[in-house]
């Protein structure tokens, strides 16, 4: 059984394609979309259940105590997406079941392609300017 915990930012894609992934594996799964996106979270409680085997994939939504509760169980395997410090709390509970697990820590980064520095060198907005990791 698999969790798969998604991010309030590109909520539909950081949730959907690890929960693709983890159904056509064989996996039973439990879909944990992000509470600070309510409408996809709102979305996937309603469709998953209309189109998904319903003993196969689960939607948990809810908060901080609905999460905190979910990580206590145990699953084989967690992929989760989001900041740093919540996936730190995330890692540690995988860990107190030494269950392996994803953590794809987003967020804002700086974007500095060095084999371009000659061409642009002159560009400083483009070396310095914030953009969303969408990998």
């Amino acid at each position: 059984m698999a969790l798969v915990m998604g991010a309030w930012n590109y909520p539909v894609q950081l949730t959907l394609a690890p929960a693709v992934g983890a159904v056509a594996a064989g996996n039973a799964l439990f879909l944990k979309p992000s509470e600070v996106s309510p409408n996809v979270a709102a979305l996937a409680e309603r469709l998953v259940p209309a189109h998904l085997d319903k003993d196969l994939v689960k939607v948990v939504t809810g908060g901080v105590p609905e999460t905190t509760e979910l990580l206590r169980c145990r699953f084989d395997y967690v992929f989760f997406t989001g900041s740093p410090a919540v996936g730190r709390i995330v890692g540690e509970a995988a860990n107190r079941h030494l269950t392996p697990c994803t953590l794809e820590l987003g967020g804002l980064h700086n974007t500095f392609p060095s084999y371009l520095l000659n061409i642009f060198q002159k560009n400083t907005n483009y070396f310095f300017r914030k953009v969303p990791c969408v990998a």
